[in-house]
């Protein structure tokens, strides 16, 4: 006479293995499909976005429109973007160049990225002037870097010989 039924056991052990594994499937299937879920989402909300900025931008001065408070919030945070960036560019003593947006120092007179001539505000009467090389100081920046060019050509040669 046997206490233990060892074939009712394994069946039993084995039924619920197969609940386990079947619960664990649906719960990955479930996983992948609140993941899905989560994508479409977050498509959503940069939709919704995209379109708040797009009629920002196409109603910002129509204060009267059903937005024009909140427009007007925005634009009022960017001005204080703005003037902060303004204020940080003053402590850093640097300038944002205009045409690539890259920080240069406050007294360069060309973009250390993109080459463009920054204009000058004359603190006397605030007027704005470009900056002007003179006809002498052109050729001798052209001539130092074909120098420089030679140079990295010489030892490249001398390497292939």
């Amino acid at each position: 006479m046997a206490f233990f039924d060892f074939d009712k056991l394994g069946e039993t052990i084995s039924a619920k293995s197969k609940d386990v594994a079947k619960k664990a499937k649906q719960v990955a299937e479930i996983t992948s499909l609140n993941g899905k879920i989560g994508t479409q989402e977050d498509i959503i909300r940069r939709t919704y976005l995209e379109i708040g900025q797009k009629y920002y931008e196409q109603h910002k001065q129509d204060t009267s429109s059903e937005f024009g408070a909140e427009c007007e919030v925005i634009t009022e945070a960017l001005d204080e973007i703005a003037r902060i960036k303004s204020e940080i560019q003053l402590l850093k003593n640097c300038k944002v160049c205009p045409k690539c947006g890259a920080e240069v120092s406050y007294d360069a007179i060309f973009c250390s990225s993109c080459g463009s001539q920054f204009e000058i505000v004359n603190e006397e009467d605030g007027t704005e002037e470009a900056a002007n090389e003179t006809a002498e100081e052109k050729p001798e920046f052209v001539e130092a870097e074909v120098v420089e060019e030679e140079n990295l050509e010489k030892p490249s040669s001398e390497t292939q010989e």
